[in-house]
């Protein structure tokens, strides 16, 4: 092969002597046409290929990428109907690339900056599962990150969401690895990036390769290290295989050093049908813990259980040089020591890393009470996490011997269903492991016992006692709330101060049936019942709550509320008491069956709104897929078209899900059942400032400019939103929503003197605002 080659870069491609198009790449499912040939010969697509083979680290061909097209015009190589026996120089190198250290041991690790991860596969994120590794890259920006082996570019994106610019490459042996939140990319990659931009008209943009286009050498730096997107600066890194699945990167040779064991927090037990129960609690349970002798945590107090029951646990991982905490590996339950379950982080389809919740538990999360991981495969879990992987695989089911069930083993497994353990006490262990084999414990006893066993023995003076209180003659106020749970309705009963008799509670089911529910005492003022569910539970609902003083007077309370049922065959519609609100359930967006409502409170002081705050109930409500919610927005007096639905955040602030309207409606898609609002946004958006970078940039006459600006409530979503002229000529900004400001360097240097920024902004409710900044280069 000639070395006589020449420099070409995207801008002398464009300008080159040529005559047809040939589509070397797409953009928006569109053909960009790039033209390579002489007036003589048929147009042949272009390939970069690299001449030399620099060292990890160093400056790579990459950004001297040179074509044949010299060569081959020099050495007349004839590109139709060759002579027999010759060979086209263009094909010869476009096999180049692939043929290079093809045959390497391992992968190259992906970036200079460092070999230490902040972020471990498996992750939980809220709304999906951690596909890839993060590795640190000291809070700073611009390290070199490499090609882990021979491959090309499939795939650019550019946007300022989720993970910001980054860049995807098949690799010669089929998978294909990620990097995201990149500062920028490798020539000829940035050139290609500034040129789509220019054509289009817009900073953020996708880009689609043709194999071989873009090839790539193992060891070559791609891009360099950000933080664009979501997050501080980092690396995130990404491999799957030839289907489509994340892998795990240590699974493939992309580990770290890691001396540090995992710690486990706390672990809690989980009922999981009707008339199941841990401590006579209907409830999820934590059991705190101490340390063991020898190592490890424990729990000294049996946890009685009866039914159905499922533990979980909460941990974190460290590795050397890293104060960041991350999730465990493989984990693993025994009972009775012997092994009944594992849970190991290898892969799983990107089409289930939204699943993260059958994974982890969601109630648990949404209560506050921590990041709980399941030992168990819950109701609809499809993720190939489990070992067994059958439906219910570790949960165990317990029982009282003369109940004559089961046998004279301590324990069985089906697998086909859950364990089975027989009555009596049995040992739990969980033990969680890193890659690298450091192992924490936790253990404990968990013992059978019924529902009567467990109810305190609380004693009640009965009504008409002597001696009594003056002034309790009227029995004191008390309180009712409902949890949906999973096979029955959870009812909470608390009164103001001690009652002489228990409470008794009723509820009529559309007006013709009616059941009494249990209440179970936790003391004097407070208890709690659990009303199956069955074909009745569904619609109108009287819950009536009857007390009695210490003079045995009496009182009723009660309320209405409206339950919906919900299947994942069918779906469903909840509608609020007020008929503003809708929520619509397609078929096969629920993993399993449910009952639930929409609960309404008052809108907290803030911002102007429609209606109330509406929520969702059950409040951890795992989805498969999307939900409708829909507000009928005839209320708002002529503002309709300033409206938008509104989640609540956990901070007390707003998150903007949309304002599409249909027929008068308000509609949004969303995966978070969560509390929903209409809010009426009438205040544009605000400029915080405009700066021109260094001194000296301003005395070259390059400046960096940045314009911050932010919006109280629906906010500037992307580019669109937002229009910046220098001198009348429009220019494209990089936007940062996480830090509220769009960024551009200017590449050629402006004239001295007086330059004028007309910058526009537009909120997604139409707000719009405009502002003039005038400056001065020397």
């Amino acid at each position: 092969m000639s070395n006589n080659l020449f420099r070409l870069n995207v801008r002398t491609f464009e300008r080159s002597n040529v005559q047809t198009p040939i589509p070397v790449f797409r953009t928006q499912n569109r053909f960009f046409p790039f033209r390579l040939g002489t007036r003589d010969s048929e147009p042949r697509t272009a390939f970069f290929f690299s001449t030399r083979n620099p060292e990890p680290g160093t400056r790579n061909d990459l950004a001297a990428t040179r074509l044949a097209l010299c060569a081959m015009r020099r050495a007349s190589v004839p590109t139709r109907n060759p002579k027999p026996g010759t060979r086209n120089i263009l094909s010869c190198l476009c096999l180049l690339p692939f043929l290079q250290l093809q045959a390497a041991d391992g992968y190259h690790w992906p970036t200079s900056a460092s070999r230490m991860m902040t972020s471990s596969f498996g992750e939980y994120r809220s709304s999906h599962l951690h596909a890839g590794m993060d590795v640190k890259t000291w809070g700073t920006e611009g390290w070199a990150v490499f090609a882990v082996d021979s491959g090309w570019v499939e795939k650019i994106e550019v946007n300022p969401f989720s993970y910001g610019r980054s860049l995807r490459i098949r690799l010669v042996d089929g998978r294909t690895v990620l990097y995201a939140h990149l500062s920028r990319f490798a020539e000829p990659i940035e050139d290609i990036v500034r040129l789509e931009q220019r054509r289009a008209d817009r900073h953020d943009i996708g880009l689609e390769f043709d194999r071989g286009f873009l090839p790539v050498r193992r060891g070559q730096t791609v891009a360099f290290t950000g933080q664009t997107g979501a997050g501080p600066p980092h690396l995130h890194f990404e491999i799957w295989d030839e289907n489509g699945d994340a892998l795990n990167p240590m699974s493939v040779g992309f580990t770290v050093q890691d001396r540090i064991a995992p710690v486990i927090r706390a672990v809690a037990f989980t009922p999981l049908d009707f008339g199941s129960h841990v401590d006579g609690g209907f409830e999820t349970r934590t059991v705190p813990l101490g340390r063991a002798p020898g190592g490890g945590r424990v729990w000294d107090r049996p946890v009685r259980c009866w039914g159905s029951v499922g533990a979980s646990f909460s941990a974190f991982d460290m590795a050397d040089g890293c104060a960041n905490r991350f999730s465990t590996y493989i984990s693993r339950l025994f009972v009775d020591g012997r092994l009944v379950f594992t849970s190991r982080y290898d892969r799983f389809p990107q089409a289930l890393g939204r699943e993260v919740h059958f994974d982890r538990d969601r109630g648990l999360d949404v209560a506050g009470r921590g990041l709980f991981q399941k030992l168990y495969v819950d109701d609809g879990n499809l993720l190939p996490f489990y070992e067994p992987a059958a439906f219910r695989s570790g949960v165990f089911c317990t029982w009282d011997a003369s109940a004559g069930i089961g046998d004279s083993d301590t324990l069985s497994a089906d697998a086909a269903g859950p364990l089975r353990l027989a009555a009596g006490r049995h040992e739990i262990r969980i033990e969680t492991s890193d890659f690298a084999g450091n192992t924490a414990t936790a253990h404990g006893p968990v013992e059978t016992a019924t529902l009567a066993a467990c109810v305190p023995r609380i004693p009640f003076p009965q009504t008409g006692w002597s001696g009594g209180i003056p002034g309790r003659s009227l029995p004191p106020a008390t309180e009712i709330t409902r949890v949906f749970g999973r096979d029955g309705l959870l009812f909470r009963v608390r009164a103001a101060s001690p009652l002489p008799v228990p409470p008794r509670l009723d509820v009529e089911l559309n007006g013709w049936s009616t059941a009494s529910v249990t209440l179970i005492p936790e003391s004097r003022s407070a208890f709690t019942g659990i009303l199956p569910y069955d074909e009745a539970l569904t619609g109108t609902m009287i819950s009536v709550l009857r007390t009695a003083s210490e003079t045995g007077a009496e009182a009723a309370v009660s309320d209405t509320v409206q339950v919906f049922s919900v299947t994942p065959e069918y779906g469903g519609v909840m509608v609020s008491a007020d008929g503003l609100c809708r929520v619509e359930f397609p078929p096969g967006s629920v993993p399993r069956p449910f009952r639930g409502m929409i609960r309404m409170e008052p809108v907290p002081n803030g911002p102007f709104g429609i209606g109330g705050l509406y929520v969702i109930e059950p409040g951890d409500l795992v989805l498969r897929d999307r939900i409708r919610v829909r507000f009928d927005v005839a209320a708002a007096s002529g503002k309709e078209h300033k409206t938008g639905v509104y989640s609540r955040r956990k901070n007390g602030g707003w998150n903007f899900l949309g304002n599409d309207r249909e027929e008068g409606w308000l509609s949004v898609w969303t995966w978070s059942p969560a509390a929903f609002t209409v809010l009426v946004d009438t205040v544009p958006p605000s400029l915080a400032g405009v700066s021109f970078g260094r001194k000296a940039d301003l005395r070259k006459r390059t400046p960096d400019i940045t314009v911050r600006f932010s919006d109280r409530l629906s906010g500037i979503r992307d580019e669109s939103r937002y229009e910046i002229r220098l001198d009348g000529r429009k220019i494209l900004f990089e936007y940062d929503p996480e830090r509220a400001r769009a960024s551009h360097r200017v590449e050629s240097p402006l004239a001295a003197g007086n330059h004028v920024l007309n910058i526009r902004l537009e909120d997604r409710s139409g707000n719009v605002s405009e502002h003039r900044r005038e400056f001065t280069l020397p």
